[in-house]
C-alpha cells in the first residue's frame, strides 16, 4: 500500500466517524471500536453537566431513594446517556431500564471485546513484512504505527523497545546490516524510523548508480528528449567523493587522480622510500605471488566493521572473512530486537586496517542468521589489553603503546567504524589439513623444497613454516628430470631393401 491509499483510508475513516454535542461540549459517539477513547470524555461531560451522580453504578442504590426532581432527572439519565452512542450501539441497550444499568453493562462489554482486538493486532504486528518491491519504507512504517495505535486504544501497552523490535523484525535481507546496528537504538523508535528511511535512499541510490534501477529518475532520462532535459537530469547527480554536483562517484577526476597516486606510490596507499621499506606500516613489504590469492578490492562489496560495546562478542554473518574457521556445538544468542540467532562456528579474521596494517582477530563467533553484519566487542578488545579511547567523532586502540587502528564515527548509526585500507583479506588457497609443502611447490613453478621455505615471512599471507614432507616425490619432477634411455646397437642389420 502506498502512502497515497494509506491517507485515502485514513481521510474515509474520519469522513465516517459520528459526533455529538452535548451541551456545547463536542464529543465523538460511541461505536463498537473507541469505547476506551469514548469514556473518560463522556464521563467528563456527564460531571460537567451534573449528570454523572445518576449514571455512576457505584450509587445505583442510593439513586433508588430520589424523589420528586431529583428522581426525574435520574430517569432522564438514560435518555441523556443515549446522546452520547450511535444507533448501532443503541441497539443493543434496549433491554437495560436505568444509566448505571447501561455503563456497566458497556464496561463490561467492551473490556472484554477489546482483549480480543488487543491480541489480533498483536497478531498482525507479528506477521508484518516490509516489501520493498511493492511498496515504499515510509508505508511500512505507517502500517506498524497503526496497528501500534490500534492495540493502544484497546487499552493495551507497547513499550518503545517492543516498537522498535516490530519496526526491524519484517525487514529484508538488504537491511541486516542496518539492522543489527539498530538494535542498539531500540529504546528510540523516531530514530530508528529515520535511520530506516536514510538506508532505503541509500540502497536505492546505489541502484541507480549501478544501472539496475527502473525507477522515475531512468524514465526521466530516457524520455526528456533534447540536451536541455539530459542536463537537467545530470545536475542532479552529486559525487559522494568530492561532494560536487553533475557526476556521479565512478566518473569523478579527483578519485581517478586519486587512485592513479596511489598505484604509482605503492600498492597500499602509502609512500616508500629509495630503498623500498613503507613509510606508512613501518613494516618491509612482501610480495603478492600466484602462490597464495588477494581479493580484488575494486570489485570486492564492503565488509565495514563497526566497534560495539553492547555486542556479546566479536560476532559475523559472513562466512567468506574467515581465514582460520572450526565448527562448534551450536548455541543461541539474543538479539536487540529480542529475536535469537544461532552460532555455528568461530574462528579467525585478518582486517588490513589503518596504521599497522593486517590485524589478526580472533574466536570471532559465525552465526548465518546475522547477515551480512560485522561488530568487534570493545569488552573484549580491552581483555586483550588494548585501550580505547573515545574522542569527539573518532577513537583510537593502543596497544603496548602503540596505535594500532582508528575508528570514525557514523554520525547515521551511531558506532564507530573500524578504518580499514581495503575491505579485503589475504588468504592461502590451501586445503586445511593438506600437504601445503608440496603444494606451493607446484605453484611455484616446482622449484627446490628449500626455497619454498624461505618464501615464508616474505610473500604476502605466509607467515609461519608450512606443513609437509620435504623429501616427498614429485611425479612431475620426477619425469621432467628424466633422461632417455639409448637403444641397443645390433650387429645383425637390413642395410638394402628386401635384404633378407
Amino acid at each position: 500500500m502506498s502512502s497515497n491509499d494509506s491517507l485515502s483510508s485514513q481521510m474515509a475513516l474520519l469522513s465516517s466517524t459520528s459526533y455529538a454535542t452535548v451541551g456545547g461540549s463536542k464529543i465523538e459517539m460511541l461505536s463498537h471500536t473507541n469505547y476506551f477513547s469514548w469514556a473518560p470524555r463522556a464521563k467528563a461531560i456527564l460531571k460537567k453537566k451534573g449528570m454523572w451522580k445518576y449514571v455512576n453504578p457505584s450509587k445505583k442504590e442510593a439513586n433508588t431513594k430520589l424523589v420528586g426532581d431529583k428522581l426525574e432527572k435520574y430517569k432522564d439519565s438514560l435518555d441523556y446517556l443515549g446522546l452520547f452512542v450511535t444507533d448501532e450501539v443503541l441497539q443493543d441497550l434496549k433491554h437495560l431500564k436505568t444509566a448505571p444499568e447501561v455503563w456497566t453493562y458497556l464496561e463490561e462489554k467492551y473490556t472484554k471485546t477489546m482483549a480480543n482486538m488487543q491480541g489480533l493486532y498483536l497478531q498482525q504486528l507479528e506477521a508484518q513484512v516490509f516489501d520493498e518491491k511493492s511498496e515504499d519504507m515510509q508505508a511500512y512504517q505507517n502500517r506498524i504505527s497503526r496497528l501500534i495505535a490500534q492495540v493502544r486504544s484497546c487499552n493495551g501497552t507497547v513499550s518503545d523497545v517492543s516498537y522498535a523490535g516490530y519496526l526491524l523484525r519484517g525487514l529484508p535481507r538488504s537491511y541486516d546490516t542496518v539492522k543489527v546496528v539498530l538494535n542498539t537504538q531500540r529504546g528510540d523508535p523516531e530514530a530508528i524510523k529515520s535511520a530506516l528511511l536514510g538506508e532505503e535512499a541509500r540502497i536505492k541510490e546505489e541502484q541507480v548508480r549501478g544501472g539496475s534501477a527502473t525507477g522515475s529518475s531512468h524514465a526521466l532520462a530516457a524520455t526528456s528528449g533534447g540536451s536541455s532535459g539530459n542536463n537537467a537530469f545530470r545536475s542532479k547527480r552529486k559525487c559522494f567523493h568530492c561532494g560536487k554536483e553533475g557526476h556521479y562517484r565512478r566518473d569523478c577526476r579527483k578519485l581517478k587522480a586519486e587512485k592513479r597516486q596511489e598505484e604509482g606510490s605503492g600498492n597500499d596507499g602509502t609512500k616508500s622510500d629509495s630503498n623500498g621499506v613503507s613509510k606508512g606500516s613501518g613494516h618491509t613489504p612482501k610480495l603478492n605471488l600466484m602462490a597464495y590469492r588477494a581479493r580484488n578490492t575494486k570489485t570486492q562489496p564492503i565488509r565495514q566493521w563497526y566497534l560495539d560495546s553492547g555486542a556479546s562478542d566479536h560476532i559475523t554473518g559472513d562466512r567468506e572473512a574467515f581465514t582460520e574457521f572450526s565448527m562448534v556445538a551450536p548455541f543461541p544468542i539474543t538479539l536487540g530486537d529480542e529475536s535469537q540467532a544461532c552460532v555455528t562456528g568461530k574462528g579467525t579474521v585478518l582486517l588490513n586496517v589503518e596504521r599497522t596494517g593486517i590485524v589478526a582477530f580472533t574466536e570471532v563467533l559465525y552465526s548465518s542468521q546475522f547477515g551480512k553484519a560485522n561488530l568487534l566487542l570493545v569488552s573484549r578488545l580491552a581483555q586483550k589489553g588494548v585501550a580505547l579511547t573515545f574522542k569527539s567523532n573518532y577513537v583510537e586502540l593502543e596497544l603496548t603503546g602503540k596505535i594500532i587502528a582508528t575508528g570514525t564515527l557514523n554520525q547515521q548509526i551511531g558506532l564507530y567504524e573500524l578504518d580499514q585500507r581495503s575491505h579485503s583479506v589475504y588468504r592461502s588457497t590451501v586445503p586445511k589439513g593438506e600437504d601445503e609443502l608440496q603444494i606451493q611447490h607446484r605453484r611455484f613453478g616446482h622449484i627446490n623444497n628449500d626455497y619454498v621455505q624461505k618464501s615464508v615471512g616474505h610473500v604476502e599471507g605466509m607467515d609461519s613454516p608450512l606443513k609437509g614432507d620435504p623429501e616427498a616425490d614429485c611425479d612431475v619432477c620426477s619425469i621432467s628430470k628424466a633422461h632417455r634411455q639409448s637403444m641397443k646397437v645390433t650387429k645383425n642389420r637390413n642395410l638394402e631393401p628386401m635384404d633378407m
